[in-house]
């Protein structure tokens, strides 16, 4: 003979249970993965187009026959080919008027660092030539550290 309280506890058991299977089965629903790769994309483009913006401008000085340029962040690594006209090396003058110039072109900058040196203007190249084809930019972050340690050394 089942009592009473059996009565009563047997089907809030079985409800219990079949609750749980029921709700144990079902998958767990994620939400979808946020989209990080436009905005990477998005950055890089937009430090491109500054850094062609200022390269541009640079050619303009008397002096500068061509000039490559990488931002990181309010940094810009400028690398200038003199004219045949110049004295063949970068003179105060210049790269002080090349700093006010890439300021001026860019408030967002805050540091400049210039060379004329032919093997840094090849790494600034090669560096600005990865973002261009869609490398993050973090992934150059170790080089920039370096030319900007070699053109500024503390």
């Amino acid at each position: 003979m089942i009592s009473t309280i059996s009565k009563k506890i047997i089907p809030f058991l079985l409800v219990s249970f079949i609750s749980l299977n029921i709700t144990a089965c079902t998958n767990k629903t994620t939400p979808p993965p946020s989209d990080t790769g436009n905005k990477t994309v998005e950055k890089t483009n937009d430090l491109s187009s500054r850094a062609d913006k200022i390269a541009k401008e640079l050619i303009t000085i008397k002096g500068i026959k061509s000039a490559n340029v990488v931002i990181s962040e309010e940094r810009a690594l400028v690398g200038v080919n003199l004219d045949e006209k110049a004295e063949g090396t970068l003179t105060d003058n210049l790269k002080n008027e090349v700093d006010k110039k890439v300021k001026s072109v860019d408030p967002k900058i805050k540091t400049v660092a210039v060379s004329a040196d032919p093997d840094v203007i090849q790494r600034i190249t090669n560096v600005g030539k990865g973002i261009n084809e869609g490398k993050p930019l973090s992934e150059f972050g170790n080089e920039i550290e370096e030319i900007f340690r070699r053109i500024m050394p503390k």
